[in-house]
């Protein structure tokens, strides 16, 4: 096919008007035009608009495909699957555009043979484990399904699919509640590994790789008091007259019912709560801290992220029409990036791989738009990204380094 029929496939594709085979043909006769240089007025013209349109309609069929299908099962139209299978499409202000080519001829140079890089290359290997109040610790991938523990009036139940239930197996009266003692659990994902869990109250949290959540057994004050390190994705169960207090630090959300991510990774830049459904205020100083009458607030609306500093949390930042499907694409098992620096996209692999991240010169100022599900290799990933040219990697045991191309 000439550039003339070319851009014509293009005009059908904005349109709306591209058959799926039409799609498919499109998708695979851009690698030949990755030259800017190929690009002439016109084509240049239409190039940002396929740009975006072709980006809109990935991260639609993934918010579709997420929303309509249960946790451990994702499914792409066969468009999008194309789309999805790898490398880069486009090379523009900076930013690298990953979808449908089918290159695989890149070399990645491997400090030793991948098949015998050693086990932190395949996330999910490392364990999942659960501390209860007395200190036991309760390895939950080992677990047998079923009834793993009572703390006080509660019974902790592990569900099939990797899932952790905390039931109260009676009401308590309100005296009671007021006179119990809290027992609190903790459950720490290692890096490569994540959990769910459901709440006493029939809150649901997703836990992140490289974290941890601490929680009562059972919720019985005047406040739903939890601490986070790391990232979770929340749905909270609506009860008036008992927020929902998720503390990190000197950081504090608080919510009555609603559903928001955080994340609280210590060795990254910021702490960002964003917001998908309902409405959470977010303070830079919880409520224990005496400096929090001096905290700035924050009420965020759906759509909306907080972003504070970690290393100088003297304010809150409000980012409106944020990604939201790119923030929470780890918990549907993907990695989704939509103009993510070299640098984020670095921090989420170690955080999945655990792996420690080297950089060698200066880093060109690049990014990232695509997605990759979170069960390849680290192998895979990192040819992926090498394949957009501007960075190369290689691994040395447990770490990677990171080179300009």
């Amino acid at each position: 096919m000439d550039k003339r029929g070319f851009l014509q496939l293009i005009d059908k594709y904005l349109s709306g008007n591209a058959s799926d085979e039409e799609e498919r043909q499109l998708y695979y006769l851009l690698e030949s035009f990755q030259d800017t240089n190929t690009w002439d007025e016109r084509g240049m013209d239409v190039k940002d608009e396929l740009e975006k349109k072709m980006l809109a309609r990935l991260l639609g069929a993934v918010n579709l495909s997420t929303t309509n299908k249960p946790a451990n099962i994702f499914v792409l139209p066969v468009w999008a699957r194309i789309a999805a299978a790898a490398v880069i499409l486009f090379v523009s202000a900076g930013s690298f555009y990953f979808y449908s080519l089918t290159k695989s001829n890149s070399e990645l140079v491997l400090g030793s043979p991948v098949n015998q890089i050693g086990t932190h290359e395949k996330a999910g290997e490392a364990k999942v484990f659960l501390t209860l109040s007395n200190g036991t610790i309760i390895y939950l991938d080992n677990a047998d399904d079923g009834l793993l523990a009572k703390e006080g009036n509660t019974s902790i139940r592990k569900l099939r699919h990797g899932q952790l239930e905390y039931h109260n197996d009676n009401k308590l009266s309100k005296l009671t509640k007021d006179n119990v003692v809290e027992l609190y659990n903790t459950i720490t994902t290692p890096k490569g590994s994540q959990y769910k869990l459901i709440l006493p109250d029939g809150t649901k949290v997703w836990l992140n790789a490289a974290s941890s959540f601490r929680f009562p057994a059972s919720f019985t004050g005047k406040e739903r008091s939890t601490v986070l390190n790391g990232e979770a994705y929340f749905e909270v169960a609506k009860n008036e007259e008992m927020p929902f207090n998720v503390v990190t630090g000197e950081k504090q959300v608080t919510v009555l019912g609603t559903h928001f991510n955080i994340r609280a990774y210590q060795d990254e830049d910021n702490y960002e709560a964003s917001l998908l459904e309902g409405s959470i205020r977010v303070s830079a100083t919880s409520t224990t801290s005496a400096a929090k009458s001096k905290s700035p607030l924050k009420l965020l609306q759906p759509g909306q992220q907080a972003r504070i500093s970690n290393t100088n949390a003297t304010g809150i930042n409000l980012i409106g029409n944020i990604d939201t499907t790119a923030v929470i694409a780890w918990k549907e098992g993907l990695f989704l990036f939509n103009n993510t620096s070299i640098r984020n996209v670095m921090q989420q692999i170690s955080h999945w791989y655990n792996m420690d991240i080297n950089y060698e010169g200066e880093m060109p100022q690049i990014n990232f738009t695509g997605i990759m599900p979170r069960t390849d290799h680290v192998s895979v990933v990192l040819k992926t990204l090498q394949s957009a040219g501007g960075v190369k990697f290689s691994i040395e045991g447990k770490k990677i380094i990171v080179r300009r191309n």
